[in-house]
């Protein structure tokens, strides 16, 4: 099962958006905060299905039929309207 999953990070709102509901994540150390959340300065490698945590290798397991970035937030209406345009071509038959 597909699910459209959306990070805004514009270091005023930064959240989530999962199949265009906007979720508030809660975190075990920290905030969502540009400075806790990610380092936009830094970034040099942008890792997608794979994850290097302690250390260690931790593939995703599935599979990623589209990535978009953009080089700016998105709101919410548009979170929105991106997932409506795209539902019908994935199979989001999870409901």
């Amino acid at each position: 099962n597909y699910h459209h999953i959306v990070a805004v990070i514009d270091g005023v709102d930064n959240c989530f958006y999962v199949d265009g509901e906007k979720i508030t994540p809660s975190f075990s150390q920290g905030s969502a905060t540009v400075s806790a959340f990610i380092d936009l300065d830094s970034i040099q490698k942008i890792r997608v299905g794979d994850s290097t945590y302690n250390g260690g290798h931790i593939p995703f397991n599935g599979k990623i039929p589209l990535l978009r970035i953009y080089n700016r937030g998105l709101t919410q209406q548009e979170v929105l309207d991106n997932y409506n345009s795209l539902k019908s071509r994935l199979d989001y038959n999870y409901k």
